[in-house]
């Protein structure tokens, strides 16, 4: 992925969410070069209540940082710890002492996205 990184916003980013409110860049002063490595956003995930033998269930508990699988009334809670969602997890080649132990939290929207992150995009698919 490839963003504005050349604004406040992004780099004295300590926590929370970079929104388009923030004025973090656009996809004409693309500088950056960062990676995705993980997303959240406000979707719930349902189960299927009458699994089948083949289905996968979630059976145990696994939290991180930033989302958990807990089963909560048979849905996936996919909010950070502060309530925040809807966002791209992004690791910064800048090392730990940037942002958040070396990620920032850009928020999803449409057109050119926040800090340009949208406009382009490179991923790899493996079989």
């Amino acid at each position: 992925m490839a963003l504005d990184a050349g604004r406040a916003a992004f780099q004295l980013y300590r926590s929370g969410v970079v929104r388009e409110a923030d004025n973090c860049g656009s996809s004409a002063t693309l500088n950056h070069a960062v990676v995705i490595v993980g997303y959240t956003d406000s979707g719930e995930y349902n189960p299927d209540p009458n699994p089948g033998p083949d289905d996968d269930t979630v059976t145990e508990c696994t939290v991180t940082k930033w989302f958990h699988n807990c089963p909560v009334d048979d849905r996936r809670r996919l909010r950070d710890a502060n309530g925040d969602d809807r966002y791209w997890l992004v690791q910064n080649s800048w090392g730990t002492g940037f942002g958040d132990k070396g990620f920032i939290r850009i928020g999803m929207s449409e057109g050119d996205g926040v800090c340009g992150i949208n406009a382009v995009v490179e991923f790899v698919d493996m079989e």
